[in-house]
């Protein structure tokens, strides 16, 4: 629209400069029969006075001159008019490019426009897939987190286990080299007929806690952690206190020795020894 009314103005403008040129044309030689007319009235008087000779070459004289003038007017109007054309054609032509160039600019401004929306709805689709994968993302990272969190606690629990384990197998072990030993020794000591045991006795106070030493061991295998070191340190007071039993059972065995030559009776005796036979056994057994 601004173009159109620039071009209409400068319409208005060539036409109101011809009609302007036109005009001064019209004026200038509506002068010139004004002079023409008013001259021959002065030269007829002046040339009463003079003759009529000099009357006719003054007249025509004029009229060359008057002419000359007009022919030189009017070749600067048809310059003025060809400059005018020219200038006129020019600016049409800057104009027409003008207009050129701001209809490719209003058809690029469109295209681009409507690449902008197609991006921008392009962006959209994409935010909200990224949103959706975000989400998503979030829900498996707190899933693998709980997931690594279980896997941390079974892997303590099983490392436990097996602490647990290697722990009973080593009590288990030393369990069974203790009996071992102890029972080799009293292979070589056989059991006694009789045995007069004294309450006081230390053999019978030092046999009492080994008796309750299985169940113990048993019971501390359950939990090897924490009862480890004490079934080594049980079983190295049971090695230690092997001999002195060993002795005092040769003592008990030549005492009974001595009762079974005092004594006829025998029917008496064997239940007596069948029934502190097993004690004996059970006490070397178990330490």
């Amino acid at each position: 629209q601004v173009l159109h009314s620039v071009s209409h103005l400068h319409d208005l403008l060539s036409t109101l400069q011809k009609v302007t040129v036109v005009v001064q044309q019209d004026s200038f030689i509506e002068d010139q029969r004004q002079a023409l007319t008013n001259r021959p009235e002065r030269l007829t008087s002046f040339s009463s006075s003079r003759p009529s000779s000099r009357h006719n070459s003054l007249i025509e004289q004029e009229k060359q001159r008057s002419l000359e003038k007009q022919r030189q007017e009017l070749a600067t109007l048809q310059r003025q008019q060809a400059t005018h054309d020219q200038e006129k054609r020019r600016r049409e032509r800057e104009w027409e490019v003008r207009e050129q160039q701001l209809t490719d600019r209003e058809v690029q401004l469109l295209v681009q426009e409507e690449e902008t929306g197609r991006r921008s709805r392009e962006l959209d689709t994409e935010r909200v897939a990224l949103q959706r994968k975000k989400k998503d993302y979030l829900i498996d990272l707190e899933r693998l987190r709980d997931a690594q969190k279980k896997l941390d606690r079974d892997r303590e629990n099983i490392h436990r286990e097996m602490e647990r384990v290697e722990h009973m197998r080593m009590a288990k072990r030393w369990i069974q080299r203790t009996p071992s030993s102890t029972s080799d020794d009293s292979s070589h000591f056989p059991s006694s007929t009789s045995l007069d045991k004294d309450p006081m006795d230390p053999t019978e106070l030092s046999s009492s806690p080994r008796k309750d030493s299985p169940t113990s061991s048993k019971g501390k295998s359950r939990n090897p952690f924490s009862e480890a070191p004490a079934l080594k340190a049980h079983s190295v007071d049971s090695q230690n206190q092997i001999p002195n039993r060993l002795l005092q059972l040769a003592k008990d065995r030549s005492q009974n020795k001595k009762d079974k030559k005092k004594k006829k009776d025998q029917g008496t005796q064997s239940p007596d020894t069948q029934h502190l036979e097993p004690p004996i056994d059970g006490e070397i057994y178990f330490c």
